[in-house]
């Protein structure tokens, strides 16, 4: 299992924009019915997998505008905690504390650290559960209704 870093970030960034490219580049490939060496294509691959290479702007001689390449992210629906269809407990108008655990000793450990810091009468008007994301394992989860 992945650590649990960034909540969306499940893969970091050069891979996902290696793989990205990786599969750009396979579907040219196939389209054109073109074929290209494995080194070529290993080379291709690891010189386009860093995204300050497409964050800078690029002149073209004569060109009257300048092109520069953006590199666009979008959420797995899967991945977003806050889309009530994968994750229900988790309602609307709500403030919500997400700790990560990956044993239940974590957890036992997370939930008497919270009894420490919230008022038995200020817990009581949250609610507990936990979630199970798919890339990056297990969370307790504190929950207020706002």
């Amino acid at each position: 299992m992945p650590g649990h870093g960034s909540f969306f970030e499940t893969v970091a960034v050069d891979e996902l924009i290696q793989a990205s490219f990786r599969q750009a580049l396979n579907e040219r490939l196939q389209q054109e019915d073109e074929k290209i060496s494995e080194e070529l294509h290993a080379l291709m691959t690891r010189l386009f997998s860093r995204q300050d290479t497409f964050s800078k702007v690029r002149h073209v001689e004569n060109a009257s505008v300048r092109l520069r390449f953006r590199v666009m992210t979008e959420v797995n629906r899967q991945g977003n905690i806050l889309s009530s269809r994968s994750y229900p407990k988790i309602k609307g108008n709500s403030i919500n504390l997400v700790l990560p655990y990956e044993t239940e000793t974590e957890k036992t450990q997370q939930q008497r650290y919270i009894r420490m810091a919230i008022s038995k009468s200020e817990r009581g008007a949250g609610s507990t559960f936990t979630i199970s994301h798919p890339f990056n394992g297990d969370y307790f989860v504190l929950s207020y209704s706002l």
